[in-house]
């Protein structure tokens, strides 16, 4: 028996919605969404879309530059995500029964400057253990090898770009206050 749903799929591969378009939207919405709430660029949507486009266009052609298919791993992150929520969700939803007024709960147990804090951090770790962010880990692996990089140069040259783009980030939106 034919199933439909396997076909639609097959199709979508075919046509390489998973590997170049599904990409594309999530991160052109993921860096509009962050760069609306931040102000980095001001409020101007017209800016702030086109750069989220263009910064989009890049991921889009992603797997042809690097050679590289992230459609598993992009799928398999999905997945994991949408399992963890529905976990969370079920979690809430029994834990409403026990306790009718939830979210005042949990903004006492769960303090900013306390062990949530901790705790978040080490979920973060635990995934990235997991292989739950392996999409970004391989295809950079892949460009280093191809430049004939040495992977600690690599790994520290890595690190370091992620912690500049943090510290400008919060600098340049440190002193505006997000609505």
């Amino acid at each position: 028996m034919v199933n439909i749903f396997q076909i639609a799929v097959e199709r979508l591969v075919d046509v390489g919605f998973y590997n170049f378009l599904l990409p594309f939207i999530l991160f052109t919405t993921l860096l509009y969404a962050v760069l609306t709430k931040t102000k980095v660029l001001g409020e101007s949507p017209v800016i702030i879309g086109i750069i989220s486009v263009s910064a989009g266009l890049l991921i889009f052609g992603l797997p042809v530059i690097v050679g590289v298919s992230i459609a598993q791993p992009l799928t398999a992150f999905l997945t994991q995500g949408a399992v963890f929520i529905l976990v969370l969700v079920m979690a809430f939803l029994i834990g409403s029964f026990f306790y009718p007024n939830m979210m005042e709960k949990l903004g006492e147990i769960f303090k900013p400057p306390g062990p949530f804090t901790w705790l978040l951090w080490a979920v973060i770790a635990a995934a990235v253990g997991a292989g739950l962010f392996s999409i970004i880990g391989g295809s950079l692996k892949n460009v280093f090898s191809s430049l004939r990089v040495p992977s600690d140069l690599g790994a520290l040259a890595g690190v370091l770009t992620v912690v500049f783009i943090i510290i400008l980030i919060v600098a340049i939106a440190g002193g505006k206050e997000a609505k």
